[in-house]
C-alpha cells in the first residue's frame, strides 16, 4: 500500500474523477481502476467493503463512496476534500447550463435541441427502470411490489410512503441471502464528529431561513429528496416528486429540461437541485441546492462509518433495502410514463426514442446518446 495522500492530493485527484464521471454507476470500474490498480491506495477488499457501505444507506452512492474513502485516507478532511471534488465539476457545469438556459430557452435551435433531449430523457428512464427490475425485482414478490409503486405513484402517492412499506414489507417478508464478509473495524469512532457535523447542517438550515423562509423550505426539501434515494438513477422520481408535484417550483416541461441537461454532466443526477436552485433565486440558489442536497448523504457517511459492521452485517437492513429498491424499481418506470406523456408525440420524436433506446441497450456511453439526440433534434425540429 503506498503511503496516505495528502488533503489536496485527495481533493484533485477526486476532481479529475469527478470531471470524468459520465454514466453514473457505470463508471465504478474505472473508478476502482484508478484507486486501486494505478494509485494504490485501496486494496480491492476495501474498496468493496466501502462500495458495500454506500449501497446500504439513501443518497449517491458514487458522491458517498467518494467521501467514504476520503475518510479512510485522511479522516474528516479527507472525506471534505473527496466530496467536494468529486460533486464540484458536476455542479459547475448544471449551474452554467440553468443560466444559459433561462438566456436561450426560447431560441429556435435550443427549442429544437429540448424536444430530443426530452425523448431521450424518456429512453434513459425506462432504460433505468429495466435496469432496476433485472436488478432488484427478481421474485414475484418484488415485481409485485415495483409494479405496485408503479400504479399507486402515478394515481398520486406520495413516494415517502410508497419506500416506507416497502422497507417494512421486505424486512417481514423477504429471505435472508448470503453474503460476502467484509473487512471487520479495528477500534470504534467517536461520534463527536457526525454530531459536530450535525450542528452545522443545522445552522446552514437556520441560515437558509434567515436569508429567505422560501430557501429554508427548498433546502428542507432536497435534504428529503436526498434521504429517500437508493441507487443513482432513484433520485429520479423522487426530485420529480419534490420539485414538480410537491412544491410546483418547476413544471414538468422544464423539468424534464433540467433531466436532460444533467445527462451531459458528469457526477451525480441529486445536482439537478442545482438547476432548481438557480431558477427560484438565482446563484445563491444553485449553491444551497448544491449543498442541501448532499449535507444529509455526508452525514449519513460519517454516520454510517462507526455503525459499518452493524450496517453490513444487519439482516434486517438488507432485507429492508431489497424492499426499497424494489419499490424504486417501480418508481423510475412511473416517472418515465410521466416524462412520455408530457412529450408531444410526432413521427421524428418515435424514431428517435427508438434510436436512443437500441443506443441504451447495445450500452453505447449515456453521454455520446444524449449529445447525438441534441444534435439530431436540433437540425430536424
Amino acid at each position: 500500500m503506498t503511503p496516505s495522500p495528502t488533503v489536496w492530493r485527495i481533493f484533485f485527484t477526486y476532481l479529475r474523477i469527478g470531471a470524468s464521471a459520465f454514466g453514473g454507476p457505470g463508471m465504478l470500474p474505472f473508478i476502482r481502476q484508478r484507486l486501486v490498480d494505478k494509485l494504490g491506495w485501496f486494496t480491492n477488499d476495501e474498496f468493496k467493503t466501502g462500495l458495500a457501505l454506500v449501497q446500504s444507506i439513501p443518497g449517491g452512492p458514487l458522491v458517498q463512496l467518494a467521501a467514504y474513502l476520503g475518510h479512510a485516507k485522511a479522516g474528516l478532511p479527507g472525506a471534505l476534500a473527496a466530496f467536494t471534488g468529486f460533486a464540484l465539476p458536476a455542479w459547475a457545469m448544471i449551474t452554467a447550463f440553468a443560466i444559459i438556459y433561462q438566456k436561450t430557452a426560447d431560441l429556435p435551435a435550443m427549442l429544437g435541441a429540448l424536444v430530443g433531449l426530452k425523448v431521450v430523457v424518456v429512453a434513459v428512464c425506462f432504460m433505468a427502470s429495466l435496469d432496476f427490475l433485472g436488478r432488484y425485482a427478481k421474485t414475484a414478490m418484488q415485481r409485485a411490489l415495483a409494479g405496485g409503486a408503479c400504479v399507486l405513484f402515478l394515481i398520486g402517492l406520495k413516494p415517502f410512503m410508497l419506500i416506507l412499506g416497502g422497507a417494512i414489507i421486505g424486512v417481514l417478508t423477504f429471505k435472508d441471502e448470503p453474503r460476502k464478509p467484509h473487512i471487520v473495524s479495528d477500534e470504534p469512532q467517536s461520534w463527536k464528529t457526525p454530531l459536530a457535523l450535525l450542528g452545522l447542517y443545522v445552522l446552514f438550515l437556520v441560515g437558509c431561513g434567515l436569508l429567505e423562509s422560501p430557501m429554508l423550505r427548498f433546502a428542507l426539501s432536497m435534504g428529503k429528496v436526498d434521504l429517500l434515494s437508493f441507487g443513482g438513477f432513484g433520485a429520479f422520481p423522487m426530485m420529480y416528486a419534490e420539485v414538480v408535484r410537491a412544491r410546483g417550483w418547476l413544471d414538468e416541461h422544464i423539468f424534464m429540461d433540467a433531466m436532460a441537461m444533467s445527462q451531459v454532466t458528469p457526477g451525480p443526477f441529486l445536482l439537478v437541485s442545482a438547476f432548481v436552485g438557480y431558477q427560484l433565486k438565482g446563484m445563491l440558489g444553485a449553491v444551497i441546492g448544491g449543498i442541501a442536497v448532499f449535507a444529509p448523504s455526508f452525514l449519513m457517511v460519517m454516520a454510517a462509518i462507526r455503525m459499518k459492521d452493524s450496517v453490513l452485517s444487519s439482516d434486517w437492513a438488507h432485507k429492508a433495502l431489497a424492499g426499497v429498491l424494489a419499490i424504486l424499481s417501480g418508481l423510475i418506470l412511473a416517472v418515465a410514463v410521466s416524462f412520455a406523456k408530457a412529450v408531444d408525440w410526432g413521427w421524428p420524436q418515435g424514431i428517435l426514442l427508438v434510436l436512443a433506446l437500441l443506443a441504451l441497450a447495445k450500452k453505447v456511453d449515456i453521454l455520446w446518446v444524449v449529445l447525438g439526440g441534441a444534435l439530431a433534434s436540433a437540425l430536424l425540429f
